[in-house]
């Protein structure tokens, strides 16, 4: 004797319906319910590639200072650790996010000005150690107030002249605007 199908109810009552058989009312039968384990496969290799699409197509992300202030420089430092925060599994893929100062806002990473921006300071140091950021600092702009770069933190690095590297960057390595 042949078996009716078998349907898989989802905890399905209305009193509109009580009348109807599982199967008039439109719930999964057995046919849709071979389909199932194919479905989720396919929408989880789409959201998969959807996640990583982006990151793939940009080689890194650059902060750009505009207005060469210090809040500036730490609403950029707060936005990439949110970014980390929402994101980290996506960032480990990618170079840290390049951070390169050639403006006033240098003076955030001399030591004797440590009390003064104690918080920036202690946030970038975090995000430098997690490898979120890299902070480069012009030693262009060093010279030009008459510092070394012994007087900078240790975790905060140099190059020759800070428009040549941000034009390196996005010219040469395609970095993004972050």
């Amino acid at each position: 004797m042949l078996r009716p199908p078998v349907v898989v109810v989802l905890h399905f009552r209305s009193k509109t319906h009580k009348r109807y058989p599982l199967q008039q009312v439109g719930l999964i039968t057995t046919r849709l319910s071979r389909l199932a384990p194919l479905l989720f496969l396919l929408v989880f290799f789409h959201l998969t590639a959807l996640a990583e699409a982006p990151q793939s197509a940009v080689p890194g992300y650059l902060v750009r200072i505009d207005q060469n202030k210090p809040e500036e420089v730490e609403a950029a430092l707060l936005r990439a650790e949110a970014f980390y925060l929402e994101s980290s599994p996506l960032l480990s893929k990618s170079p840290p996010i390049a951070l390169v100062l050639h403006g006033p806002e240098v003076e955030i990473f001399f030591r004797e000005n440590y009390k003064r921006y104690k918080n920036i300071v202690d946030l970038a140091a975090r995000l430098t150690a997690f490898q979120v950021v890299d902070i480069k600092i012009c030693r262009t702009r060093l010279r030009f107030l008459e510092q070394d770069e012994a007087s900078l933190f240790p975790f905060v690095g140099t190059v020759a002249f800070g428009p040549d590297e941000i034009a390196r960057l996005t010219e040469e390595e395609g970095y993004v605007r972050f």
